[in-house]
């Protein structure tokens, strides 16, 4: 039995959470007990899954002291791990050093975003990386291309690609139209309506105020597209706000965080994700394995994702354009089933599930052949 540690922050429902939990058995199955620990102020609304996945949890809140490492470095004496498998940006370089000093044979880290800083930050950023790679023999993985390209450009940092994956199991297309029909009966919506939808934080990185810019923008020829709003956060009042300013109350369901996410996706008929950057695009990536065309801002993380005209459209970030392509696929029926279908072949065959767990698997076990890794 081999055991595997995964230091997080707080638990939350997003990807890197998703997949830990998702790959599990596949884990338990070949020989790994799994841990995690959490660092968050709060274990996290998503722990609970951990738990009912029989990931072993301890927190740990972190706190810039000694005291806190020491605890962790305790943590990490007492189990005796054989893997640590970093998941955050917030210090890194230190839970990399703690590790080897307990004597952890295997140590990984994963990149999840594109952390394009500047001035003082990035050659902070810089050193910790290059003290992780040179000194401390840490092995950064990277989930997407666009993830890659930046640790390469902003930091000289070679990654591992493993591509982030969807549970198949969860998210697939509708199976018959009966389907969809009954998922928009839940959300009350009509059943010739044109659905929009989008799954995430309310950020200023999100940018949800774009799509309601652009349906503010259709009102007057397209008065029956709809958008379900999935997600909560720092900005979901003042968007409902502005919803309720430009007359889009009736036509805008925010429905916040749910558990059946796949059940919004087959309501609708266009993903859209205004973001200024994402390290992949989880819940896009989830919605085109669901059948629904992207469309997007042109911009890292999603451009790995839409292939521009085939599974959906990339455009320049402003809600008129928005705008423009949703009236164009509202319009074309045609073309937005055949970027579905598209987007279901494409997301299947290049963010595989089974090809990213092995590949994480031969890492893991790399120290049974050499030592270390």
């Amino acid at each position: 039995m081999m055991k595997l540690l995964y230091i997080l922050n707080e638990i939350q429902y997003s990807g890197a959470e998703i997949m830990i939990e998702n790959s599990a058995t596949f884990y338990q199955s070949k020989g790994f007990e799994l841990n995690t620990l959490c660092t968050g102020t709060v274990s996290g609304d998503y722990a609970h899954k951990f738990i009912k996945a029989h990931i072993h949890l301890k927190h740990i809140p972190f706190e810039k002291r000694f005291l806190f490492f020491f605890r962790v470095y305790q943590y990490m004496i007492q189990e005796q791990f054989d893997v640590v498998h970093i998941h955050t940006e917030r210090a890194f370089v230190f839970y990399a050093l703690v590790a080897r000093l307990a004597g952890v044979p295997c140590v990984l880290r994963t990149v999840h975003n594109v952390f394009c800083f500047k001035g003082y930050l990035r050659l902070q950023r810089y050193v910790m990386r290059w003290v992780c790679r040179n000194i401390l023999r840490t092995q950064s993985i990277a989930i997407s291309d666009s993830v890659a390209a930046v640790e390469k450009k902003y930091y000289h940092n070679p990654t591992i690609p493993v591509l982030n994956w969807v549970d198949s199991s969860r998210f697939y297309p509708a199976r018959t139209q009966e389907e969809k029909l009954i998922a928009r009966k839940i959300f009350s919506i009509p059943e010739t309506a044109f659905v929009l939808c989008t799954a995430g934080a309310c950020t200023r990185v999100k940018r949800h105020a774009d799509i309601l810019k652009a349906m503010a923008i259709l009102s007057a020829s397209c008065d029956d597209i709809f958008f379900i709003h999935l997600g909560d956060g720092e900005l979901n009042r003042e968007e409902k706000t502005m919803a309720q300013h430009l007359g889009l109350t009736a036509r805008v369901i925010f429905a916040g965080q749910v558990e059946n996410v796949r059940q919004a996706f087959m309501a609708s008929d266009l993903y859209i994700m205004p973001s200024r950057y994402e390290g992949l695009g989880m819940s896009c990536l989830e919605a085109s394995v669901c059948g629904l065309p992207a469309l997007v801002y042109d911009v890292w993380g999603l451009k790995d994702v839409v292939e521009n005209g085939v599974n959906g459209f990339m455009v320049s970030q402003t809600p008129h354009a928005l705008a423009q392509k949703i009236n164009k696929l509202y319009k074309d029926k045609v073309l937005l089933k055949k970027l579905g279908k598209n987007s279901i072949e494409i997301s299947n065959k290049n963010f595989s599930a089974k090809k990213s767990m092995e590949k994480l698997l031969r890492l893991y076990r790399l120290k049974k052949r050499s030592g270390g890794c």
